[in-house]
């Protein structure tokens, strides 16, 4: 089988997707798919990596037409496909480097510490799905915790295809007052900590639909005139209980889709594709978030226009759009709130640029402002840009976020570095996902339970006090977290994550971070210089870098580089403070032995490691360390072994 995989990734290696074998498992061909019905089942199986299997019924239409008109024969072939369901893993696909279909694992591959990214047709996954006759096609694969877009491909005994089609018997969600509809049907699968590993990022069971559906919001689809004169559409997602009577209106999340292959119908897509209402009844339900409306937009009409960054997008019509026509649409036909203390503007790819633009243009409208896969950094550059954001006198919260393996990763990062300079702060999130819905999803949930209306200007909801020396709203005492964040705060170890309020416990850790740490351990040093050659004279980060490389902590990569963005691996940081300990004199003899499998160079820092019982219950060497299990980790250290 493996010679197999390998004779054809060579085969296929010039066409611009990666295909996956007929069958996920090798009893595919004997499957019995009589019990199952037309559309997608997902069901604990614990013959799949992932603890679930989904199982793919597909109906065939009564005729498919081809985009120039012509009527497709007999099918000699059924694909499903998806550009989220390949793997990928940062000990093969670093941080800030283009997702590469080289590093490309299949879904029956799957293991913990892996995750489900794409976002482009190098990385489409294509599934090629087994007659069943009577018009029925079947395939079957495992699939780990969260929501997953898919489509089929249809091919006729004369070779010609038709793409992007939806399950028929799993329909896409529909604007009822424009009839467009979303783009790709949607899969939900449960979480199975036993086989999907404890990672920060595996457990994504709040993209799943609300089980009780006492507790499900609702989404109405709707139509306004535009800034064209024309119908546009909009959803709105209205909390469970929503009350259009309330006397306090609800707080508005205004959010902005990107760029697709269709000019309409992208209002849908963070609904559907993008799973904002699964998040945010999850979240509502779990007390985790406050029930606020969500509002989703189509911009894609206004492209191909100049205004504020260039010939590619008439921003200053989206702009107007926004703020001329659905605001007031909004205002005027629900219960929410008209000023900026209970708005909020949020948005992915040119809906993050649409966002930066929003913040820099209009920063009165919006007391939240969610920058998300790309930016305006152009704009942020101009002179008269600078002048207001520097000074604005009521500072907004502003969180950044990008894909690992996203191309507005850079962007983005530059953008927060044009705020830093003007006195702006914000929270950057970095999630393991490209440009992707895999990415959005992620960032989503973690906006709605850490950013909007965490921090806000208006009247927040009564909170207890913190206790002395921790004061972050997302570190709650009694969390396991705890007590090493308040520790390593008082000893000046690790600060917060960009906003005063906010630790980001879950957020990982790069390399640079981990030896700026203990850099400053050593009080600062004067070091040479690095001969790594990513690892930039005037980086914040590099007298740190220079001063671990003079001291034996890290070598680099081996081909020059540092990886400084990198996220750090269980067994790298395990190495680096191994290291550490043997420059500073202290023990580091003991030894225990370790179950997991770790890499060669790593044995020793990881038998010493669990000795000092630094180690924690589920271990993954190859797994990035968050920032609160850094904290753990570091009073572990610094009370038992640098003492």
């Amino acid at each position: 089988m493996k010679k197999k995989s390998r004779f054809l990734a060579i085969l296929l290696s010039a066409l611009l997707t990666v295909s996956l074998l007929p069958s996920a498992f090798a009893e595919e061909e004997a499957f019995d798919y009589s019990a199952y019905e037309k559309g997608v089942t997902v069901e604990k199986d614990s013959a799949s990596p992932t603890g679930y299997t989904a199982t793919f019924v597909y109906k065939e239409l009564p005729s498919y037409t081809a985009p120039g008109g012509a009527a497709l024969g007999k099918l000699a072939k059924v694909e499903l496909y998806s550009d989220c369901l390949m793997l990928f893993q940062y000990e093969e696909q670093a941080s800030g480097v283009g997702i590469d279909k080289a590093n490309a694992h299949r879904p029956e591959e799957f293991k913990a510490g892996m995750y489900p990214a794409g976002g482009n047709g190098d990385t489409t996954c294509y599934v090629e799905m087994t007659s069943l006759g009577d018009g029925l096609w079947g395939c079957r694969v495992p699939l780990s915790s969260g929501a997953f877009v898919y489509n089929f491909r249809v091919t006729d005994e004369a070779g010609t295809s038709l793409s992007r089609l939806d399950d028929p018997s799993n329909p896409t969600l529909t604007n009822t007052a424009t009839k467009i509809h979303s783009l790709s049907s949607m899969v939900y699968v449960p979480y199975d900590a036993a086989k999907q590993g404890t990672g920060t990022w595996a457990d994504r069971s709040a993209e799943l639909p609300q089980g009780e559906r006492t507790k499900r919001g609702t989404v109405e689809t709707v139509s306004y005139t535009g800034a064209d004169n024309t119908q546009h559409g909009l959803a709105v997602y209205l909390p469970a209980g929503y009350d259009k009577n309330r006397s306090e209106p609800y707080k508005v999340l205004y959010l902005s889709h990107g760029t697709s292959g269709d000019i309409y119908g992208n209002e849908l897509r963070w609904m559907h594709e993008g799973a904002v209402a699964n998040i945010m009844d999850n979240l509502i339900a779990a007390g985790k978030a406050e029930p606020f409306v969500v509002v989703t937009m189509n911009n894609q009409q206004y492209s191909q226009g100049e205004g504020h960054s260039g010939p590619n997008w008439k921003y200053s019509d989206i702009e107007t759009d926004q703020i001329d026509h659905i605001m007031p649409y909004v205002e005027e036909h629900y219960n929410v709130s008209k000023t900026a203390e209970g708005r909020a503007y949020a948005g992915l790819s040119m809906g993050g640029s649409t966002t930066s633009n929003m913040l820099m243009y209009h920063p009165d409208l919006f007391s939240y402002y969610g920058i998300w896969s790309y930016a305006n950094v152009e704009g942020v550059q101009g002179e008269t840009e600078q002048k207001t954001l520097s000074g604005l006198t009521s500072k907004p919260n502003i969180m950044l976020a990008a894909g690992s393996w996203d191309f507005g990763l850079s962007p983005v990062k530059e953008f927060g570095a044009a705020l830093e300079k003007l006195g702006l702060k914000y929270t950057f999130l970095e999630v393991p996902a490209a440009h992707d819905w895999e990415c959005w999803q992620l960032t989503y949930a973690n906006a709605v339970e850490n950013f909007f209306w965490k921090n806000s200007t208006s009247a927040p909801e009564p909170k207890p006090e913190p206790a002395p020396g921790l004061s972050f709203q997302d570190v709650a005492e009694g969390s396991p977290y705890y007590d090493a964040v308040r520790y390593c705060v008082e000893k000046g170890l690790m600060t917060s994550s960009g906003s005063d309020s906010l630790f980001a416990p879950g957020a990982p850790v790069t390399r640079s971070a981990l030896v700026s740490v203990l850099y400053g351990m050593e009080g600062s040093p004067a070091a040479g210089g690095s001969s790594f050659s990513d690892v930039a004279s005037k980086a914040e980060y590099a007298s740190a870098v220079k001063w671990a490389q003079a001291s034996g902590l890290v070598s680099g990569y081996g081909d020059g580089r540092f990886g400084p963005d990198d996220f750090v691996t269980w067994e790298q940081m395990l190495s680096i403070l191994y290291r550490y300990a043997d420059s500073k004199g202290c023990d580091v003899s003991g030894q225990s032995s370790v179950s997991a499998a770790v890499s060669d160079y790593a044995k020793p820092a990881a038998q010493w490691a669990a000795a000092n019982h630094m180690l924690p219950s589920e271990f993954t060497a190859s797994r990035a360390v968050v920032r609160g299990q850094l904290a753990v980790i570091l009073q572990q250290f610094c009370e038992t072994v640098v003492k």
